[in-house]
C-alpha cells in the first residue's frame, strides 16, 4: 500500500537521521523488495544509498524509480546529482531541465542546475538561478548565499590577479617619464587594464541584488576587501591616464603590495 511504503520510508530516513545507518539502508532495501512497482520506495532506498556514499548503486536504482514513474521531479533530481557526481556537470543538466519542465517551481532542481551551471562556468546564469531558488525555497537560502558568495568570488579573484598588469603598467609610466620618453603607450594599456575590472565590479553590482550584497560583505570579509581593492585600482588606472605620473610611481607599488597581501590572507583563510 502507498500508505505503507510512505510509512517505512520515513521510518528508514528517521533511523538514517539517528546514526543507524545500516538500519536505514536495510529497511529501505526491504521496503523496495517489498513494493518492486513503487517508484517512492525505489527513490528512497537511492537517496539513502546516496547519503551513505555509494553513488554507483544508487544510480541504478534511481533509474528502477524513473522506469516506474518517468514523470517524477525528485528522482530526477536525484539522479541529476549523482550523474554530476560521477561523470560531471553536463551529464546531469539533462535531468534537472526535464525536472523544471514538470515542475518549474521546483527549488531544489533550480538550485542544482544552478551549481552545474556554476561548475560549467556560467557565472551570470548560475548566480541567477541560485536567486531563483533562494526564493521558491527560504530553506535553500543559506545554502544558495554560499554558492553565490563562490561565484563572486571567482569573477573577483581573476580581476584582482589582472591588476598585477595595470600595476606594471603604472610603475612603467612613472619609470618612462622620468627618463623622458614618451609614456602614451603604458598609459593606454593601464586604461585598457581598468576595462576587466570595472567590468568585474559592474557584473557583481547587476548581477547580484542588493539585499545579497549587503549580506556576503559582512560574511566574506576578504570579498569586501576584493571589491575595494578593484575599485582603487580603477581610480589609479584612469588617474594616470589623464597624468600624475608621479602618483603613478608610488600607487603601482602599493597595488602590488595590497594584492599579496589578499592573496596571503585568501591562502590562511581558505578563501
Amino acid at each position: 500500500m502507498p500508505g505503507d511504503v510512505a510509512a517505512m520510508g520515513s521510518q528508514a530516513l528517521a533511523l538514517y537521521g539517528q546514526g543507524r545507518v545500516a538500519e536505514a539502508l536495510t529497511l529501505a532495501w526491504q521496503t523496495a523488495t517489498a513494493h518492486p512497482d513503487s517508484a517512492l520506495a525505489h527513490y528512497t532506498y537511492a537517496s539513502l544509498l546516496r547519503e551513505s556514499g555509494r553513488d554507483g548503486d544508487a544510480v541504478a536504482v534511481v533509474d528502477e524509480a524513473l522506469r516506474l514513474s518517468p514523470a517524477f521531479p525528485d528522482a530526477l533530481v536525484l539522479r541529476g546529482d549523482l550523474r554530476r557526481s560521477l561523470s560531471g556537470a553536463r551529464a546531469a543538466e539533462a535531468d534537472y531541465l526535464q525536472a523544471l519542465r514538470l515542475q518549474p517551481e521546483h527549488a531544489l532542481a533550480v538550485h542544482n542546475l544552478a551549481v552545474s551551471r556554476l561548475r560549467m562556468g556560467t557565472t551570470t546564469k548560475a548566480v541567477r538561478g541560485l536567486l531563483e531558488a533562494g526564493r521558491l525555497d527560504p530553506g535553500l537560502a543559506p545554502l544558495a548565499l554560499g554558492n553565490i558568495t563562490l561565484a563572486v568570488t571567482r569573477v573577483l579573484r581573476w580581476a584582482t590577479a589582472s591588476v598585477v598588469l595595470l600595476a606594471a603598467a603604472l610603475i612603467a609610466v612613472t619609470a618612462m617619464y622620468d627618463q623622458g620618453l614618451p609614456s602614451v603607450l603604458p598609459r593606454v594599456l593601464a586604461v585598457m587594464l581598468t576595462l576587466p575590472l570595472i567590468a568585474a565590479i559592474v557584473w557583481t553590482f547587476r548581477t547580484v541584488p542588493a539585499p545579497a550584497r549587503r549580506v556576503v560583505p559582512r560574511t566574506q570579509f576578504l570579498l569586501g576587501a576584493r571589491l575595494a581593492f578593484l575599485a582603487v585600482a580603477v581610480i589609479a588606472g584612469l588617474v594616470t591616464a589623464v597624468g600624475a605620473p608621479s602618483l603613478a610611481g608610488v600607487i603601482g607599488p602599493l597595488l602590488l603590495i595590497v594584492f599579496v597581501g589578499l592573496t596571503v590572507l585568501g591562502w590562511m583563510t581558505g578563501a
